[in-house]
């Protein structure tokens, strides 16, 4: 069980601030990551819900020619991939039926690099 609280755990998250968490309460051991962030997925879906928003600064809705994540709808639902230098990375393209489910998909890559929530 992680010594922060789920909402202090967000906030080092969204903030940017894994290992100086990671540095404070786990000796900076990059392997423990998982026992010090056990916050929910569902905590995390609940913010990207209710407070994220789209464009960001790495995040982008409909093709482009910047480097970032991409939600773009097509016949089938829509379509999350990452690019970088105009080169779509095709091992990253994951399709889903909602926006919503898309949305989630786009910020987790963006805010849980290595991290895996329950």
């Amino acid at each position: 069980m992680s010594p922060l609280s789920h909402t202090d755990q967000l906030r080092y998250i969204l903030e940017g601030r894994v290992r100086e968490a990671l540095e404070l309460h786990a000796q900076g051991d990059w392997s423990r990551r998982n026992e010090l962030f056990d916050l929910p997925r569902s905590v995390f879906n609940d913010w990207v819900d209710s407070v994220a928003s789209l464009p960001s600064p790495f995040m982008f809705i409909g093709a482009n020619t910047f480097d970032g994540i991409y939600i773009v709808q097509d016949s089938g639902g829509w379509r999350v991939y990452e690019q970088e230098r105009g080169g779509i990375n095709s091992a990253s393209v994951e399709r889903h039926p909602t926006f919503e489910e898309a949305k989630r998909d786009a910020f987790a890559r963006h805010y849980l690099w290595g991290l895996s929530l329950g």
